[in-house]
């Protein structure tokens, strides 16, 4: 072969290489494979090589003996033997849930500064920014191990969640709710709604007895400052005195309690009697009222005007 078509030759292949490289920059290959490993293809169980493609929510299922890593980029997903999982990668933007129906799963995530990589079991979800944790998924719950970095695992059934650092385990099952082991500080337990746990007992009770999770009237949460709900009955005196002249002197005294906040409906009746002698003003009031209020909490107050 002459020089020129060597060199056009090698030029070809490299565009090929470039292209191919191009097109499945995003797309999850399988790197290594060992043992019986299936991929469900339009209803029908498929043998799986080294070296396919899975594309997005297609099963894979390893045998008992079965082993595959898929790698995206730096990026990993480990299959362990008798697993089956599915891959999703959402459109629009860098975010890869990885679908656990059993079996053990390693995920190696490239580091980065939003949430982007997830794992989904029946019993709890595992969601990082970056980092290398192992779930393990079965009939009686699921466990997450962390050995870098750091993973939110938010309990599914109960609604609660937590960071796990390196080293330490988190686990959940339908007979008990998120819980973590391990060596170090472990971090606050919080509802979805970010509202922390204080009484893990009372709140579990709470949702044995058909409870909804998070609820915000539910026992063993602690409860937002300025938030909360009451009724209330109050009485309130009033007393003032002035003396009217060139220049008035005048002094009072008020006092008034609160309980619960928020708006409120009020009613009162009032009883007031002014006496007027000699530029001496004396004035005297009686008032009550009820009111229920709900919504932000007010102090009791106590003011002296001069």
């Amino acid at each position: 072969m002459r020089p020129e078509g060597l060199i056009k030759t090698i030029l070809a292949a490299a565009a090929c290489l470039l292209l191919t490289t191009t097109v499945f920059a995003d797309d999850w290959v399988a790197e290594r494979l060992r043992g019986r490993v299936v991929v469900l293809n339009n209803g029908q169980w498929e043998p799986l090589s080294m070296g396919d493609v899975v594309s997005d929510d297609r099963p894979v299922r390893t045998m008992l003996s079965g082993r595959v890593v898929f790698r995206r980029g730096a990026e990993t997903i480990s299959i362990g033997g008798d697993t089956q999982i599915s891959i999703h990668d959402a459109s629009g933007r860098r975010m890869t849930t990885v679908t656990q129906s059993f079996g053990t799963v390693t995920i190696e995530a490239e580091r980065q500064q939003v949430q982007h990589f997830s794992v989904q079991t029946p019993f709890l979800a595992a969601v990082v920014k970056g980092t290398q944790f192992t779930v393990v998924s079965g009939k009686t719950g699921a466990k997450v191990a962390v050995d870098r970095g750091m993973v939110q695992v938010r309990d599914t059934m109960h609604s609660v969640m937590t960071d796990v650092p390196a080293g330490q385990n988190a686990k959940v099952g339908p007979g008990h709710m998120l819980t973590v082991s391990g060596p170090g500080e472990k971090s606050p337990m919080v509802t979805f709604q970010g509202v922390p746990v204080t009484d893990m007992a009372a709140y579990v009770k709470f949702l044995d007895q058909g409870g909804t999770p998070g609820s915000s009237d539910a026992p063993g949460l602690e409860v937002a400052a300025g938030a909360g709900n009451a009724g209330g009955n109050g009485n309130g005196v009033g007393v003032s005195a002035g003396v009217s002249g060139d220049n008035g002197v005048g002094a009072g005294v008020g006092v008034g309690n609160g309980v619960g906040v928020g708006g409120g409906n009020g009613n009162g009746n009032g009883v007031n009697a002014n006496v007027n002698a000699g530029g001496l003003r004396l004035g005297f009031g009686l008032g009550g009222g009820k009111g229920k209020n709900d919504g932000k909490k007010e102090d009791d107050d106590e003011e002296d005007d001069d």
